[in-house]
């Protein structure tokens, strides 16, 4: 799916919801473009809102990172407020999803009118915002900060820390230019809603029933948040690491799905002022440019590059986990034939030790039956890991990975992945680990 289908699946549900509320149940607007735009609007917001409500931590993780790249970019003084957001960044996620999927329901049927139309504007200005940062850091060399406007140069993607403005959640990635350009399309919407929210088609003119839809989507977002984060597993996983991917054979097609890029270089001639572009692959049949002694000098700030194919940014790419050796054993492990029983940890001053008793019970009745258990976390030092597997009393040994990756593969802390032959047959929250009877008898052949 890209952004065209979902502006597309949105628009048919705008003219649809425009017909049935203007045609069909005769609640006649004042503009009729303005309540299409209206339906449009709510629409876009409860998809983009549902895709990342099935998974707060992901908002959440998302979060995180834009608040350390802004304690970067915002220096010594401003920056040292941006770790302390970070602690609230689940918390943070939640208000943002709910404030999304109630504005969405709140423009369908014109509910609290001003209080939407100006929620909706204030909320796009955050959006373009954050999505501006991060299409814009493509310009800003890795020597330098955002705001050392003096030292920005050609855009290049790998200049950005943030590759994904999380706009909806890993149920589609957009590129940064994209989700920028989106927010700066759908900002004069809000405007104008702002400047004509007595114009907003007011569907429920019974203000019991109007307030009561309000505050009870306010619930129901909160509880369906916290049903997907604090409770359970999301509901939907679009992830890599979704329940029947073998992780091997998945692995190893998104590393040969490799991106084609072709570079060229810009050289300036200091004796006539000449100037010269040069493929890179091509740059050994030009040695006027290398050869010394020579007039030609590089122009760093002209080079540019032109993606022919976009490879894979799966982050399979990056799943790999070491020994207390340093040693990637992922695929060694991973692919070993038969069960196996993998830990995620993420963060080990976070895990909850009440999970890992369950845990723990699971994994010696599993290695009594020849099933691997083992447990992945952050990156550490051995000897804090052998402390942390101690604290808990775990027989099974612990490898290390990086964190954003074990957040990606699972959202607990502790999580756990059954997998047979490196497939992922069931993942399961920290909470809801079932006694193993159990699972030999639901998963087990």
């Amino acid at each position: 799916m890209t952004i065209y289908t979902i502006f597309g699946i949105c628009i048919a549900a705008g003219l649809a919801l425009t017909v049935l509320f203007g045609v069909i149940l005769k609640n006649r607007p004042e503009s009729w473009l303005l309540l299409f735009f209206q339906q449009f609007a709510g629409s876009l917001f409860i998809f983009s809102g549902l895709v990342k409500a099935v998974d707060p931590w992901g908002t959440a993780y998302k979060m995180e990172q834009y608040f350390a790249e802004f304690e970067s970019a915002f220096g010594s003084v401003l920056g040292a407020i941006f770790p302390f957001f970070a602690k609230f960044a689940f918390a943070f996620a939640i208000i943002m999803l709910v404030l999304e999927l109630l504005l969405g329901i709140a423009l369908i049927f014109g509910l609290k009118r001003k209080f939407t139309a100006w929620a909706f504007f204030i909320l796009l200005v955050f959006f373009t915002i954050l999505t501006g940062f991060t299409y814009l850091t493509g310009y800003v060399p890795s020597d330098a900060t955002f705001f050392q406007f003096g030292k920005w140069g050609a855009y290049a993607e790998s200049n950005m820390k943030v590759t994904d403005c999380g706009c909806f959640g890993d149920f589609l990635k957009l590129k940064p230019k994209t989700s920028f350009f989106k927010d700066l399309i759908l900002l004069p919407l809000g405007l104008w809603f702002v400047m004509s929210w007595r114009k907003l088609l007011e569907v429920i003119d019974n203000k019991s029933i109007g307030n009561g839809l309000f505050y009870g989507t306010i619930a129901l977002s909160t509880l369906f948040c916290l049903q997907n984060s604090k409770w359970n597993l999301p509901m939907a996983d679009f992830r890599p690491f979704a329940e029947g991917v073998n992780l091997p054979e998945a692995e190893a097609a998104v590393l040969a799905d490799e991106p084609i890029i072709e570079r060229y270089l810009s050289y300036k001639n200091t004796e006539t002022g000449e100037e010269k572009e040069i493929k890179s692959d091509d740059i050994g049949s030009h040695p006027e440019v290398w050869k010394k002694p020579t007039p030609w000098v590089p122009q760093k700030d002209k080079t540019r590059e032109i993606v022919i194919k976009e490879g894979s940014d799966s982050k399979l790419k990056d799943f790999e986990f070491s020994n207390e050796e340093g040693v990637d054993v992922s695929d060694e492990v991973v692919g070993a034939s038969g069960y196996q029983f993998m830990i995620i940890s993420y963060n080990m001053d976070k895990a909850n030790r009440k999970y890992f008793k369950q845990v723990n019970k699971v994994a010696v009745a599993a290695e009594k039956e020849g099933h691997r258990t083992f447990g992945v976390t952050q990156i550490a030092d051995p000897t804090d890991v052998d402390k942390f597997r101690h604290e808990l009393q775990a027989g099974y040994p612990f490898f290390t990975a990086d964190d954003i990756l074990l957040k990606t593969i699972i959202r607990s802390n502790p999580g756990i992945l059954l997998l047979k032959d490196g497939t992922v047959m069931e993942k399961w929250h920290g909470s809801k680990l079932p006694d193993y009877n159990d699972i030999k008898k639901e998963h087990i052949r």
